[in-house]
């Protein structure tokens, strides 16, 4: 238990590992005590589970987890209003306020005219490029994002590169 203590409190007030620590550790608590009936056996367990959950992901990827997943619900919630008209204000949006260049020598231009034509991709091929291509996910872990087959998320990609190529070559950019 020493180790659990000295690992939780490893965590700095900044650290989002322990801000869910802190959030979740008292339901935690009482619903394993529920099961075990033990109280010392159940908060080793709950200190187990945490620093397991934790180690089992790399706190970067774990942060980013949370805001693709409501990015994504987001995006589903808002497909009716997906329109082509909508995606181009997006993209214009974008281009105006909120872009900013990933990466060392990257040409601001360059980049700002490429994520705008992802922007202007249909919802599902955007969102499938996005989680797959540019965040590193696999299909099925993108499947079980977008509640739909790997099958199809293939299919979305496929249809986000060839379209992602086309508009490319049509502004000048390979």
């Amino acid at each position: 238990m020493a180790i659990v203590t000295q690992d939780m409190a490893g965590f700095t007030s900044g650290d989002p590992r322990k801000s869910f620590y802190l959030r979740n550790y008292e339901w935690a608590l009482k619903m394993t005590f529920r099961y075990i009936g033990n109280y010392e056996v159940a908060a080793e367990a709950v200190h187990d589970c945490f620093l397991r959950l934790f180690r089992s992901m790399e706190q970067e990827r774990w942060t980013k987890a949370f805001f693709i997943k409501a990015a994504v619900d987001g995006a589903l919630q808002g497909a009716a209003q997906d329109t082509i008209q909508a995606r181009a204000r997006k993209a214009q949006t974008y281009l105006r306020e909120l872009a900013v260049p990933n990466g060392e020598g990257a040409d601001p231009s360059n980049y700002r005219a490429v994520i705008a034509q992802v922007l202007l991709l249909p919802l599902y091929p955007r969102l499938a490029y996005n989680i797959c291509i540019i965040e590193g996910y696999t299909g099925k872990e993108a499947a079980g994002l977008l509640g739909i087959t790997e099958s199809e998320v293939a299919e979305h990609i496929q249809i986000a590169r060839t379209q992602l190529k086309n508009a490319m070559v049509s502004i000048g950019l390979k």
